[in-house]
């Protein structure tokens, strides 16, 4: 089978709004739309790393809408109510909230390596994700914080978040 070649961020930058689109009916926040749109985004290219894929527009969206569906899954758990009434008090007591030092570890070592990546990254760059990622602001805001076009941010963030992911996946495989 032949392996077709594209450029995967033109193809995203192309299809990003449509993709949007798709995914905010699905969730109900424009917002949590343009996260997954990004998140599919990443994940394709990490995918792209491991195998070929033969149809990455099909790729692209089937991974959103796999996202979106996961998302709605992990909201429904979310939500879910139970009546306090039923609950024997006990039951809080048997997990400790504490998280184990192996995890504690685990955990350091994480935000140790994320620290790297991000310090390596240009200060406006590594700005603009930290206040999308962090602080929650929109493209938007950033865009006026920053007086750039929203563009110029969209395009800094998904490099900042590609750049991250590729040092993190190199660093994890050390």
């Amino acid at each position: 089978m032949k392996r077709l070649e594209f450029n995967l961020d033109k193809l995203f930058f192309e299809h990003r709004n449509t993709l949007i689109k798709m995914l905010f009916p699905i969730v109900g926040c424009y917002h949590t739309a343009e996260d997954l749109s990004q998140e599919a985004y990443l994940k394709v290219s990490c995918a792209l790393r491991q195998y070929p894929i033969e149809f990455p527009r099909s790729f692209l969206y089937q991974t959103a809408k796999n996202l979106a569906l996961d998302h709605l899954r992990k909201e429904k758990v979310r939500h879910l109510h139970v009546d306090q009434d039923q609950i024997d008090p006990s039951t809080f007591e048997i997990a400790s909230p504490t998280p184990t030092p192996e995890h504690s570890l685990q955990i350091d070592q994480q935000v140790k390596i994320l620290h790297k990546i991000l310090a390596s990254q240009p200060q406006q760059r590594r700005e603009m994700l930290v206040l999308h990622k962090v602080h929650g602001w929109r493209y938007d805001e950033i865009a006026k914080y920053m007086g750039l076009s929203r563009s110029a941010v969209e395009k800094n963030i998904r490099i900042a978040l590609s750049f991250c992911l590729e040092a993190y996946c190199s660093a994890e495989e050390k």
